[in-house]
């Protein structure tokens, strides 16, 4: 169920791809054009394009509490790929998707088809810098990025209406 607890990482997915399609100078400007996607991007998408992934989480929960799960924190990558002729017009996308993923603070309230409304609290901090090559078809692609340490927290502002 989307927004309750237990489904944070697809909470978390959501939110960077909403924040990265979302933002105007990266889209338009850079040419960004809403190529952001989880995992692989399909065959043949034109460079520069995001991926991400997350590549571990953890439970926080509250002391004493058995089952009292928080929070979850998560990492994540979140690289700009690109072909290795494309380094220079790369470097504009690079700077201006880890500006956009600096999120101190970020609320997201969802009323759910029960009628329950849950918040969702995101924080976001850059980690460490992601840089590799690979080739593929031929040429030499760059992913270069960092991990972020993603907090999310959900939790029920109004239980569900009716029976």
């Amino acid at each position: 169920m989307s927004g309750s607890k237990g489904s944070e990482d697809i909470e978390a997915s959501l939110w960077i791809t909403n924040r990265l399609t979302s933002d105007t100078h990266l889209n338009t400007t850079l040419g960004l054009n809403g190529r952001v996607y989880e995992g692989r991007a399909p065959t043949d998408t034109m460079f520069p394009y995001v991926v991400h992934n997350m590549q571990s989480a953890q439970d926080v929960y509250s002391l004493g509490a058995v089952d009292d799960r928080l929070a979850v924190d998560m990492v994540w990558t979140i690289q700009v790929v690109t072909g290795a002729a494309d380094m220079a017009l790369a470097k504009p996308v690079i700077d201006e998707v880890q500006r956009v993923m600096q999120a101190p603070v970020d609320t997201i309230t969802r009323t759910l088809s029960d009628g329950s409304v849950w918040s969702t609290v995101f924080t976001c901090r850059r980690d460490r810098p992601v840089s590799y090559s690979e080739s593929h078809s031929g040429q030499i692609v760059w992913h270069r990025g960092a991990t972020y340490r993603l907090t999310v927290q959900s939790f029920m502002v109004t239980p569900p209406t009716g029976p």
